[in-house]
């Protein structure tokens, strides 16, 4: 499942040397750190089966926002922002755009 996450993030710091390595990791990684988040708070929806120990017994019933290419993008550009002000422009647009790429 992460490993497509990460070989775009490869992708990304080989073109982008200037950026700093854990800005890109940490885009590519940003909807599957929000998942939970928004699990917790009730915005998106999960089933667990109490019967199965195993990790397939969570049922991903609704997660529209932390997934979505579209919120989730909007929702990238709020760290997106203050990356841009505290390291530069380029790698606050690049956390964006990685972080579209794990959205789908």
């Amino acid at each position: 499942m992460f490993i497509g996450h990460f070989a775009v993030a490869y992708l990304l710091i080989a073109l982008f040397p200037s950026i700093p390595p854990l800005v890109i990791l940490f885009g590519v990684s940003f909807p599957d750190l929000l998942w939970p988040v928004l699990v917790i708070t009730g915005k998106e929806k999960v089933t667990v089966n109490p019967d199965s120990p195993l990790q397939n017994a969570i049922g991903f019933t609704s997660y529209p926002f932390s997934h979505s290419l579209v919120t989730g993008s909007l929702i990238a550009a709020i760290p997106g922002l203050v990356i841009a002000y505290f390291v530069s422009p380029l790698a606050g647009l690049v956390f964006v755009a990685a972080s579209a790429s794990s959205s789908t």
